[in-house]
């Protein structure tokens, strides 16, 4: 895949609650109007690459970014959506190991769909798992069941700010969704060149990566704890902080931009 110009710096933005407004409804997601000037504004920039990574679906995903210059990363960065309409997606024998797992945990979804308030939304190399209903006298049940989960190997779960996800598919969470990108756009992580925010348990593994590369993290809220991140209340918060840094670097000649811009 080629996209023109070598980027000095990739900034990759987890959707859910972290560039969306985030209501009681999942599938009333929108991108933050705040965060879509500042997604606009960085695409703008010759010398970075924009992307936004999701556990949705990548067709759902491109529903809620009406951003044709910014790559969208769908199901963790299992499939990702280049300019131009290229599309990346696992090969046929990650399709079949997520065949055997699919079929081992069928008992265990039907039994999380049948608890009254319980969402089960399947995501084909993932399953998301909404509690936001749910009544709290079923709280032990439903975390017996995510224990139940864990216990298959193989399979991840991460804990979210109303449910959890279910990750089936092999290397695929949002750190080697990550990789995957970089990769896929030709680009080797140097120190200072990759910024990434997000939220939840299934960013922890991207940012703890980016942070091992030399790059910049941003926490969304206080759901996850991370060393080394830099924590912003919401939304809007992070777009003012990624405006700042970036209008810092844009400023300068970019082979010599360096943590400092967002560290």
């Amino acid at each position: 895949m080629k996209l023109g110009i070598c980027p000095r710096r990739i900034w990759v933005f987890d959707f859910d609650g972290s560039v969306s407004r985030q209501g009681s409804d999942a599938n009333d997601a929108r991108l933050h109007a705040r965060c879509e000037a500042m997604l606009r504004f960085l695409a703008r920039g010759p010398w970075n690459r924009v992307a936004v990574i999701s556990a949705r679906r990548l067709d759902d995903l491109a529903e809620r970014i009406p951003l044709p210059k910014v790559l969208l990363g769908g199901c963790s960065g299992l499939e990702w959506r280049g300019p131009g309409g290229y599309r990346s997606f696992p090969d046929s024998g990650v399709e079949k190991i997520l065949a055997v797992r699919r079929r081992a945990i069928a008992p265990l979804l039907a039994e999380l769909a049948s608890i009254p308030g319980v969402e089960v939304e399947d995501r084909n190399w993932s399953v998301a798992i909404r509690f936001r209903d749910a009544s709290p006298r079923h709280f032990r049940r439903r975390m017996h069941l995510l224990q139940r989960f864990r216990s298959r190997a193989g399979i991840k779960v991460y804990r979210g700010s109303d449910g959890a996800e279910v990750q089936l598919a092999p290397r695929g969470d949002k750190s080697d969704g990550v990789r995957r990108l970089c990769r896929m756009i030709g680009w080797n992580p140097s120190p200072g060149g990759l910024v990434y925010a997000g939220r939840d348990e299934n960013d922890a593994p991207a940012m703890r990566w980016v942070l091992q590369k030399g790059g910049s993290v941003f926490v969304v809220g206080d759901g996850v704890a991370v060393p080394g991140a830099r924590y912003v209340t919401g939304p809007a918060e992070l777009a003012s902080e990624i405006h700042a840094c970036s209008g810092a670097a844009t400023r300068r000649n970019p082979s010599e931009i360096g943590n400092e811009a967002c560290g």
